[in-house]
This record gives structure tokens, sequence and C-alpha cells, in this order.
């Protein structure tokens, strides 16, 4: 399984999680969010790690392999 982040804690990740944890395809190893107030929360058991400005830092720490963009208020 490859290491997996999901970017949005929204309503559109819940469904992206509903459907990859029933599938087992990917290991999640966690959810960036830009509101403060969700970050330590889970999301179907699945971490709100923090903020997706610092996506390298996660990527780096851990060895992420695939991002799932579950957000429309992103700006690159």
């Amino acid at each position: 399984m490859r290491n997996t982040l999901i970017i949005g804690a929204g309503l559109a990740s819940e469904k992206i999680l509903d459907e990859i944890l029933q599938t087992k395809e990917l290991n999640i190893k966690g959810i960036l969010d830009k509101d403060p107030n969700k970050f330590g929360a889970e999301k179907k058991g699945i971490l709100i790690l923090g903020n997706y400005n610092n996506i390298e830092k996660y990527v780096i720490n851990l060895n992420i392999e695939v991002i799932i963009i579950a957000t429309t208020e992103m700006s690159i």
C-alpha cells in the first residue's frame, strides 16, 4: 500500500475516505486542512495533522507517495 495524504477535512474527504477505507488500497497517513480548530481531531479514524501550508514537511516525514486533494479552497 502506498502512503497517502488527504488535503481537506470536509464532506469531500469523507466520501473519499469511505471509498479508500473499504478498498484498503492506500495507507492514509493523515489529513491536512486550513482550519486550526480541526487539528488533532479525527475523521473516520484518520488524524487531522495540521495545515496544508506545511505539506512538504508531511510528505517528507511520512514518506507520502500519493496526495489526494479533497477541497476547493486551496490556492497554489
